[in-house]
């Protein structure tokens, strides 16, 4: 019996769809821990090898690498998938890839196993997304499934630190990585048996086109042509967000993966507590899913809110950048970097795909901007360890500057055209910036928004 709704359906079923999230939030959640963990033991690692940042960057990249093209093949073919059963295995074998790492002893083995596990968790997010997007109807679920969604990142690096600043107290960066394996493990069970009980999923409109075969002539077909958006203001919109979403994952992952470092070189810290100094940024990145509501309902415009918040990077990056941090001031300067940019992260990668899930599948979308980020990732990896070799300290964070105004600027510089090509096109909600302005069934107007 086909259990598939269509969008706006009175009557449609909702019991289920708060534990469907919890179980969503659990299972990334749990994979940003098998992720993160290399990135918080680099202290560690890098105390008893003895390798240099470019080496430890050669196997951060590797799983970047791995994880973008990952999300470009996963993002095309995540409509094909069997949502339970994708996201439960990729989870068993991260696990078993987390589990493996701790008894690598090379530079190659370790990328060869990071770069894997990077390839099984590039099948999360956008078949997660697809999921929810599929299954979490009427308009408060869907902003509270965006909004828990986002905090998986900063929940999950709250994790995957604390475990590695505990243990590297300890002396023993390697216990975190089992500690990994194990949550993803229950996690994949909770998943598995979770989803089963999902309610219904809406149809998108692509899918009931393709149910009632091919569209009459006339209205619909003309409807169509007025809406399509020409092939050169397309790929425009498309370079502009290539390049923000990889600016978006330059700073993310150059955050993430080298603050523990530099702070334990700038300031000579213990390893375990520049660690522990690190957690200040997905505390403070926890706000960044209600920032980016706030930014989406002041300008309505997801370029606009993006480039806003690129540019206000931009400038926290100058005192850091002329000399003037301490200890302190450099943790709540990165920390308000962390929030602005899990704000971009969640207008990219979570408003985004739900906006326009009636008419693109939101895992594809979900996917291939995650990918671009990605790009983003593989240069943060190898490229900020190679900076920091060569030109110290002071030129990585110049360099995150740059990165961060010029990508804000060409981002804001979009931001009329996307309204015009894109916005105007659409009167739904969340689009508009988050206060509902029409009615609850989102697919009433049919307009694409890409």
């Amino acid at each position: 019996m086909d259990n598939t709704v269509e969008a706006g359906e009175k009557g449609r079923p909702e019991r289920g769809q708060g534990f469907l999230i919890f179980v969503c939030f659990f299972a990334y959640a749990a994979g940003y821990i098998g992720r993160l963990d290399y990135s918080a033991a680099m202290p560690a690692i890098l105390s008893e090898f003895q390798w240099s940042k470019t080496d430890m960057g050669i196997i951060a990249s590797a799983f970047f690498f791995c994880y973008g093209a990952g999300q470009f093949v996963n993002g095309i073919l995540v409509g094909r998938y069997n949502v339970r059963l994708t996201v439960s295995g990729a989870l068993l074998v991260s696990a078993a890839l987390n589990g493996a790492f701790p008894f690598c002893r090379s530079i190659a083995a370790m990328a060869v196993v990071w770069g894997l596990n990077g390839a099984a968790q590039s099948v999360l997010w956008c078949t997660i997304m697809r999921g929810l997007s599929e299954r979490v109807h009427a308009k408060k679920p869907r902003e509270t499934a965006i909004t828990v969604m986002s905090v998986t990142v900063p929940v999950g690096t709250l994790a995957a630190y604390g475990l590695a600043a505990l243990f590297s107290r300890l002396n023993a960066w390697r216990v975190p990585f089992f500690v990994s394996a194990g949550v993803l493990i229950g996690a994949a069970a909770l998943y598995f048996i979770g989803a089963r009980g999902a309610p219904a999923r809406i149809a998108c409109a692509a899918e009931k086109v393709s149910a009632a075969g091919e569209a009459p002539a006339g209205k619909g077909s003309a409807a169509r042509k007025k809406a399509a958006v020409p092939f050169g203001t397309a790929a425009l919109l498309i370079g502009v967000l290539f390049i923000c979403a990889a600016a978006d994952g330059f700073l993310k992952d150059g955050l993430t993966s080298w603050t523990p470092i530099l702070l334990f070189e700038t300031y000579a810290l213990d390893p375990s507590l520049s660690i522990l100094l690190t957690l200040a940024l997905p505390l403070c990145a926890v706000g960044g899913a209600y920032l980016a509501r706030y930014l989406m309902y002041w300008m309505k415009n997801h370029f606009a809110a993006c480039g806003a918040a690129l540019g206000a990077i931009g400038l926290l990056f100058l005192p850091l950048v002329l000399g003037a941090g301490s200890l302190w001031l450099t943790v709540a300067l990165l920390s308000a970097v962390a929030c602005l940019r899990a704000a971009i992260g969640n207008i990219l990668t979570s408003r985004m795909p739900f906006d326009i899930r009636h008419t693109v599948n939101a895992g594809r979308t979900a996917g291939v901007l995650d990918a671009f980020a990605y790009v983003g990732s593989i240069a943060a990896g190898v490229g900020i360890g190679a900076i920091a070799t060569a030109s110290g300290w002071g030129a990585v964070l110049l360099v995150l500057c740059v990165v961060a105004a010029a990508a804000g600027t060409v981002t804001a510089l979009g931001a009329p055209m996307w309204r015009r090509r894109i916005l105007s096109r659409s009167a739904r909600p969340s689009v508009v910036g988050g206060e509902p302005s029409a009615p609850e069934n989102d697919a009433a107007d049919g307009a694409p928004h890409s």
